[in-house]
């Protein structure tokens, strides 16, 4: 996985012993990422308007959550967003059943039935039966009471290297108006050599498909791609490169549909110079021969 995010080709996942064997590895920490990103549990605010609660902004305006994972694979995303809202909805339920005096009431949202559609598209449909294994688990999980509120399913493959017109991609262009989160984990940089080719045509069009306020969430194993991905969008949107608080997981991208935003911030434009500079960097090192090591067997 490595070499294919340093050398922008996407590896395989054909093979149903490693597709498993990903899905337990990765599980915890990817379904954490998210749920962490989405709570707004960042060293710094994701959106300077939504005050940490972006993922919960986003379901109470709408009591529902439309969620597309994109390369989701096994239903990471799903899993990291249905924790989210199953803790808000617990926690609002609490506060309105709490004694006057006990504690603060939720002022953000008194919606205790935050519900999650979410539909996963892959380029490997192998993933097929570990999107429903994961459904099986969530609803194993939450209270019997609410376990229906999430739901998730594969909706057929994608190809995130090509623009949505194409026929492996009309599910997305079907999709991308009526949804509220788009979320892309470590797709990115396997596939960047592609991306770069039509510059990044998918998510521009992407972006221009969807509604107003919708998040299109990005994480990676490095920041180095993210000057590109903002630059090749034609403006309406704002972002932000949040840097979680736990972990290893370097700095995530944002991206917000926003029709009045026009063009980046002087922070966000010195942030995007610096990691343009740290890709120029690591591509001189790439032409210096460096070979990425092997990790060593436990």
């Amino acid at each position: 996985m490595g070499n294919a995010a340093d050398d922008g080709i996407m590896p395989s996942f054909s093979n149903a012993g490693a597709r498993a064997g990903y899905a337990l590895g990765l599980l915890q920490s990817r379904a954490r990422m998210l749920a962490d990103l989405l709570q707004g549990d960042t060293v710094e605010p994701p959106f300077d308007d939504n005050n940490n609660l972006l993922f919960l902004n986003t379901t109470c305006t709408n009591r529902h959550c439309n969620l597309l994972s994109i390369g989701g694979g096994p239903g990471y995303d799903f899993l990291g967003a249905a924790l989210v809202a199953s803790f808000h909805n617990e926690r609002a339920a609490f506060a309105a059943k709490a004694p006057a005096g006990y504690g603060t009431k939720n002022q953000k949202c008194t919606n205790t039935n935050l519900t999650i559609r979410a539909t996963v598209y892959d380029y490997e449909p192998g993933w097929t039966d570990l999107v429903e294994t994961m459904t099986r688990v969530a609803h194993s999980i939450f209270p019997t009471s609410s376990a229906n509120n999430y739901q998730c399913h594969f909706g057929g493959r994608c190809d995130i290297t090509l623009p949505l017109s194409t026929n492996i991609n009309h599910c997305i262009l079907k999709d991308a108006p009526t949804t509220d989160v788009f979320v892309c984990q470590y797709c990115v940089a396997e596939n960047a050599a592609q991306l770069r080719r039509d510059n990044f045509v998918f998510f521009r069009n992407l972006l221009d498909l969807a509604p107003e306020g919708a998040v299109l969430v990005f994480t990676e194993t490095t920041h180095r791609l993210w000057p590109e991905l903002v630059a090749a969008m034609s403006g309406g949107f704002e972002v932000s490169f949040p840097f979680l608080k736990r972990g290893r997981n370097g700095v995530c991208l944002l991206v917000r549909k926003k029709q009045e935003a026009r063009i980046l911030s002087d922070q966000h434009l010195a942030t995007c110079k610096r990691f343009a500079l740290h890709q120029e960097m690591n591509e001189r090192r790439q032409q210096n021969g460096f070979v990425r090591q092997q990790k060593k067997k436990k």
